[in-house]
């Protein structure tokens, strides 16, 4: 006949009766399940959920590492960020760069002038700034892709770039937030 040992369950108190050869167990009252430890004549209870907190910290830490090192070789080939200020001065300042840029803007936005009506009136840099004050990620990318490739100038070119340059840096500082999250899950952890 075994020999049992007399325990309470450390989570909910009920009566227990181990034998020699169990290491872990559920408590039949409760559920909950708990390791069984001896050490020099001295038999203890340990749950089994702390192992695997444990567990889950070591790897959502290690997880958090190489999401870091990710994150950041993704923000370096992004390259070097454009300020909206920048890019703005970069397209506005050439009339015939902001008549690309405005004539894009408007297609997307849905506004019907002619490139006609644009050559006449002008795009001022106020119209510019407007437009340029309403932007949002989406938008980027739908005038980016509106740009003619099919017979590009220098203007189109730059405007373009100086578009995908502010896409680039509108992902930077998305990416940015992310490797910060990442880091403050590994601060938690230590």
């Amino acid at each position: 006949m075994p020999d049992f040992i007399s325990l309470s369950c450390p989570s909910c108190g009920h009566k227990l009766q181990i034998t020699e050869d169990i290491d872990r167990f559920a408590c039949a009252a409760c559920g909950n399940e708990h390791i069984v430890n001896r050490n020099g004549g001295i038999v203890t209870l340990k749950p089994l959920i702390n192992g695997i907190r444990g567990i889950r910290v070591g790897v959502d830490k290690t997880a958090a590492e190489l999401a870091i090192s990710r994150i950041q070789e993704e923000i370096n080939q992004l390259g070097e960020p454009i300020e909206l200020s920048e890019a703005f001065n970069i397209i506005a300042i050439y009339p015939s760069r902001r008549a690309i840029f405005m004539r894009a803007y408007e297609q997307i936005k849905g506004i019907h002038r002619s490139s006609w009506d644009i050559f006449l009136e002008g795009s001022t840099i106020r119209d510019c700034q407007q437009a340029f004050s309403t932007l949002v990620f989406e938008d980027l990318v739908k005038l980016t892709d509106s740009i003619s490739t099919q017979y590009p100038s220098e203007d189109d070119r730059i405007v373009k770039s100086t578009l995908n340059r502010i896409i680039k840096s509108t992902i930077r500082k998305e990416k940015l937030k992310e490797l910060a999250k990442y880091f403050e899950i590994i601060s938690k952890n230590k």
